[in-house]
């Protein structure tokens, strides 16, 4: 059964019932781990439609979720909390082992998913992704909760679209800084930090995904 067949039979909005997302963009990224032993952690569980797939789908993985709604634990497989919050994400982690793929389909509040993609990437294993979904959300106030401290404008697309920069700069290791070396030969360009996690960013309709390098 194909990835979008079993998305409609659990009723997760990921398939062609709304987004689209399994026959656009998840079949094509996640079929190489199909038959491997990865672990795989949704964050934003909702009904459990997607988790069920997910296992379906793959013949070896271990599914996880989060979640921040209590209601949602419905198996040990899902933890609550914020997404946003270390400590909590450690100790997922602890019980999950290292995953292989992440995907953020939780608050959509800009913070929350800079905070998590800022723990989260390093810790996947190389040759892992990091989808996040819905990024259309990048652009709209409706999805930002009531806060003290409220996301800036654009704050997400901001972070997300500077980190091309990161994988830019990170060739500057293999090929050097013509123009800076001449002014100052001693003095090699810093490397921003995620520049030794990501080696490719994949931009779709409203879902991005991000390869660990």
């Amino acid at each position: 059964m194909i990835l979008n067949d079993l998305g409609l039979k659990y009723g997760t909005d990921k398939s062609t019932i709304n987004h689209d997302y399994l026959n656009r963009v998840y079949g094509k990224y996640l079929e190489r781990f199909r038959d491997e032993p990865i672990v795989l952690i949704e964050i934003g569980v909702g009904d459990g439609g997607s988790l069920k797939m997910w296992n379906d789908y793959f013949t070896r993985a271990r599914v996880f979720g989060i979640d921040i709604d209590p209601q949602c634990a419905k198996s040990d497989t899902v933890f609550i909390g914020n997404q946003a919050d270390e400590r909590f994400l450690e100790n997922v982690l602890s019980q999950t082992d290292q995953p292989t793929v992440v995907i953020d389909d939780g608050s959509h509040v800009a913070q929350e998913q800079i905070a998590n993609f800022g723990y989260l990437m390093p810790r996947i294993k190389p040759g892992g992704l990091y989808f996040v979904e819905d990024t259309h959300t990048f652009y709209e106030k409706s999805v930002v909760r009531a806060s003290t401290n409220p996301p800036k404008p654009m704050e997400a697309f901001n972070f997300f679209t500077g980190l091309a920069a990161d994988i830019d700069m990170r060739g500057r290791m293999w090929s050097g800084d013509y123009e800076r070396n001449l002014i100052d030969p001693d003095r090699p360009p810093p490397i921003p930090p995620f520049a030794q996690y990501i080696s490719a960013i994949h931009i779709h309709q409203s879902i991005w995904v991000f390869e660990r390098r």
